[in-house]
């Protein structure tokens, strides 16, 4: 009995280190704004620039591999409690507050140093060994300049001010990208992350982080997915003040790991809610795609009960999984029940594309955030005139029945 302990004890912190992201950062302390490396290029007068370019900033300084435009501005929504220490730059704790705090944080990308290039090289080569791919990883990751809570009037007169200026510059439907993250995940890493995939995968819109307050420590798995299922009834109020509020057309969500678990009760929390406020279920239909990334959920309950109240209204849903998530598995022998993330869903109602040939994390489980072509793939599904079909890194495979998925191969490109 006590060796049964000993493993099961070992288990849970295997399982809390993998999902807690794979390139976990330390926090790095806010760099003050200004610095003048993500100023656009000179010789340009300020009032021919396109209106769009007060949001996006040019990113040719930082050299290769970094996307061409990146987001200078998150919003958030964040369901810790805040401690305000300097107004311009506040803290998210892990602590449950009970009212969600808005605002707008201000990016960079980082610029690396000798010694952030030896240790993204040292862990290229090892991963390379370990895995026998070639390397996908994206070369920078994005840091917080400054975070500024916002009320929730000057919340939606900036989200809607955005939001026009990319339907005028953009010529767009005013999109809106909301991400919501996983677990052992810090504010400043969701939101971090947030403009990375929103840089990288070129949205065309305005870019949202729900943050919701995980525990922040790797021991602490099964405490951070309590928090999540009471994460899921703010996240519900959360949307439903932006469907209800915001000028937004069309609502993309990706949800990645537990985050996955987090979104998906919500939607059908408001599926439920709208049934009976027909105004709500005329709003609830901007929310166009769903994209689950290595979701750590139930397979048998998604696919049972969650997937077929999600089809109530007609959303785009896609599943990123992979065979080859090491946290998953761990997840899953921990749970005992088999998770959606490391698992083939045969189903017409959802489009699943298989990532266990990328190696840009050592397990696999952060490719939404990490791997190049991932990010290319999901830069095409927010492109209405890209056909996935045509896209030389995805190949399809049958399933059974007549129907098919996709293989992701880097190697393509």
């Amino acid at each position: 009995m006590c060796r049964g302990v000993l493993f099961a004890c070992l288990g849970l912190v295997l399982v809390s280190l993998l999902l807690g992201g794979c390139a976990k950062k330390v926090k790095s302390a806010p760099v003050p704004a200004g610095t003048g490396e993500e100023q656009a290029p000179a010789g340009t007068p300020e009032e021919k620039q396109p209106a769009v370019e007060k949001i996006l900033k040019p990113a040719e300084l930082y050299g290769e591999e970094v996307p061409s435009r990146y987001f200078e501005s998150v919003y958030y929504g964040a369901s810790g409690r805040i401690d305000v220490k300097d107004p311009r730059n506040v803290v998210y704790t892990s602590v449950r507050s009970k009212e969600i705090s808005l605002g707008v944080c201000h990016l960079k990308i980082k610029k690396s140093t000798v010694f952030d290039i030896v240790g993204r090289e040292l862990g290229r080569l090892l991963r390379g060994a370990w895995s026998r791919l070639p390397d996908d990883s994206v070369g920078h990751e994005f840091q917080i300049t400054e975070a500024i809570p916002y009320s929730k009037e000057q919340f939606f007169e900036s989200v809607n001010e955005e939001l026009g200026l990319y339907a005028l510059d953009e010529n767009n439907e005013k999109n809106m990208l909301l991400f919501i993250h996983g677990f052992n995940n810090s504010f400043e890493e969701a939101v971090e992350r947030t403009g990375c995939i929103a840089s990288y995968a070129d949205f065309k819109g305005v870019a949202v982080a729900y943050v919701w307050p995980s525990k922040e420590n790797f021991l602490l798995y099964f405490k951070d997915r309590a928090v999540a299922d009471w994460s899921a009834f703010m996240l519900q109020l959360f949307i439903v003040d932006y469907l209800l509020k915001s000028d937004a057309k069309y609502i993309s969500v990706i949800a990645h790991s537990m985050g996955g678990e987090v979104f998906v009760k919500a939607y059908c929390g408001l599926i439920d809610q709208a049934k009976s406020d027909k105004k709500l279920m005329s709003q609830m239909k901007k929310i166009k795609r769903i994209i689950l990334a290595s979701p750590d959920i139930d397979y048998i309950t998604f696919l049972d009960f969650y997937l077929k109240k999600m089809r109530t209204l007609s959303p785009d849903i896609y599943l990123y999984f992979s065979q080859t998530d090491s946290a998953l598995k761990l997840s899953q022998g921990l749970q005992g029940t088999e998770r959606l993330g490391s698992s083939l869903v045969c189903n017409k109602e959802i489009v699943c594309t298989d990532t266990s040939s990328v190696n840009s994390d050592f397990f696999n489980h952060a490719t939404i955030a990490s791997s190049k072509t991932v990010l290319e793939d999901l830069m095409c599904i927010f492109n209405e005139k890209c056909s996935r079909n045509q896209q030389k890194y995805l190949e399809s495979r049958p399933c059974g029945g007549g129907l098919s998925y996709w293989r992701l191969n880097p190697a393509g490109n």
